[in-house]
């Protein structure tokens, strides 16, 4: 081998870790830019969602509203048969309503309870202004998610949790989020998935 071609050959793999260093806010950039950019997310100052949705194994659909509101603030509300549970966070403290317990009366939720409610309420999502937020991320590698290909990036959030969210590799936009928590001291793991954009 001819030095021009060891010479080059060398800064190739020593270019590599670079490269894959910076690939996470790489692709964090390219979703915000998806995303219509950091300034209009920041400009939005809240958050309202309606829809449906079936537990596995229930005979029946719940009626569900949220409202996220900056700075960190999130109402859920879910009904079914014109029970509704309320359950909240207002930057500082949780609180739920669950008649279906029999309670009428809001009660304030424990520590680890809360821990998806304030995690619900960052709407921008934890990839925006992760380090502000106390949170870091690691890029994954693309991986396959239900046959398609997707870029994970893993968050680990400031109390502990992990997210890990699946970018389309052409939109740049969120198809799925697996998030890691411990609650109560078990570990739990949900998949949300994305579509329709």
């Amino acid at each position: 081998m001819n030095k021009l071609a060891l010479a080059a050959a060398t800064a190739a793999l020593a270019w590599a870790p670079c490269a894959m260093a910076q690939t996470a806010d790489d692709l964090i950039a390219r979703h915000i830019q998806a995303r219509g950019g950091l300034e209009p997310i920041h400009a939005v100052k809240s958050v309202g969602m309606t829809g449906t949705f079936r537990p596995p194994g229930f005979d029946g659909d719940f009626q569900y509203v949220e409202t996220i509101t900056r700075p960190g603030n999130v109402r859920m509300e879910t009904t079914l048969q014109g029970l509704t549970i309320v359950q909240a966070w207002d930057g500082q403290v949780g609180w739920q309503i669950q008649p279906f317990s029999g309670r009428k009366d809001a009660e304030r939720l424990s520590g680890d309870d809360t821990k998806s409610l304030q995690e619900e309420a960052d709407f921008e999502s934890p990839l925006i202004d992760y380090k502000a937020k106390g949170a870091s991320v690691e890029y994954m590698g693309e991986e396959d998610v239900d046959g398609a290909p997707a870029h994970a990036i893993r968050v680990r959030l400031k109390n502990g949790d992990e997210q890990t969210y699946y970018l389309d590799p052409d939109a740049m936009l969120v198809i799925r989020v697996v998030t890691k928590q411990t609650l109560r001291g078990a570990d739990q793991q949900s998949v949300t998935d994305y579509g329709d954009y």
